[in-house]
């Protein structure tokens, strides 16, 4: 997995997995590794953010907040031979201020699944994740003023894609952003397997859910994103694919919650899909893909 992000000053920041094998014999673990270039992405410079020798470190997700405070976070799991798979430990969520050279790592422990974070300076944080039981998962939406040492408050949002880790592990789909006013708005994917409804939300800064309505519907719908400009203009991007197909990518205006137009973004239908799981999913891929809107209203997508 690998996750991207762009910082101030044009730095630019790349998260993936070190794997490496188990000493316990079961498949691997893996560190958290995190890249940073600044001449574009010609070249990374790599760092170990949490070196692992237990836990597999995965499914990181990397955010930069306005004043460059970085933010790695990422599920731990733990392998469980009474299930025959790994199994989650832990959300860890991982902080470096601006101008420092090293991480504080916050753990919460819990079986969750993340799904996003959004961040703002000083350890205003938004963390969207999942809690996963026997039938699926409740996807929920917490705030931190210190970097996910503490929340003052979380919030259910509704049920998402899942299905009991017995059986296979889905990736979530879910992304959250924070609107001129407070207001957060949540895209997710919600239960069922059909993968052709977008649901988006609206919570409000005490954490009430506003709303929950159906946000868009199309014939292919994985791994949304969510992105605003400083004209509060928001805009999803979500992978289209299909069982050894191609693939590419979707865009959708929003406005109040609910798209106002979908277009296929174009240059982005690449490659076939094969089978990446076998969940409520089939053929869907997991490329490390990355979407912002500029100031000047320019979109950037990268996968």
């Amino acid at each position: 997995d690998i996750s991207f992000a762009a910082g101030p000053g044009g730095t630019f920041y790349a998260t993936w997995l070190g794997l490496k094998p188990d000493p316990a014999g079961m498949l691997y673990v893996s560190d958290m590794r995190l890249g940073t270039s600044t001449n574009g992405g010609d070249s990374f410079t790599s760092i170990v953010v949490d070196p692992e020798d237990v836990y597999l470190n995965d499914r990181p997700w990397v955010t930069v907040s306005p004043g460059g405070d970085v933010y790695l976070v990422y599920n731990q799991f733990l392998y469980d031979a009474a299930i025959g798979t790994y199994a989650p430990e832990a959300m860890v969520i991982a902080r470096r201020p601006a101008g420092s050279p090293a991480f504080s790592l916050a753990t919460v422990p819990a079986v969750v699944n993340q799904a996003g974070l959004w961040a703002g300076d000083g350890g205003d944080i938004d963390v969207l994740y999942e809690v996963i039981d026997a039938t699926g998962a409740d996807l929920y939406l917490a705030h931190s003023f210190d970097g996910g040492q503490s929340f003052d408050w979380r919030t259910r949002i509704g049920r998402t894609v899942e299905v009991s880790w017995a059986a296979q592990p889905c990736v979530p789909g879910a992304s959250v952003e924070r609107l001129a006013d407070g207001t957060r708005q949540i895209l997710y994917m919600p239960t069922g397997g059909t993968q052709v409804v977008l649901r988006s939300a609206l919570v409000g800064v005490s954490g009430a859910v506003i709303s929950d309505l159906e946000g868009a519907r199309a014939a292919q719908i994985s791994l949304p994103w969510l992105a605003r400009n400083v004209a509060d203009r928001t805009v999803a991007i979500w992978l289209t694919s299909g069982f050894g197909g191609l693939w590419g990518v979707s865009s959708a205006v929003f406005s109040g919650g609910i798209a106002t137009s979908i277009e296929p973004v174009p240059g982005t239908a690449s490659g076939t899909t094969g089978v990446w799981n076998s969940c409520d999913m089939p053929g869907n891929l997991w490329p490390g893909h990355y979407f912002a809107i500029e100031a000047d209203g320019s979109e950037f997508v990268a996968t």
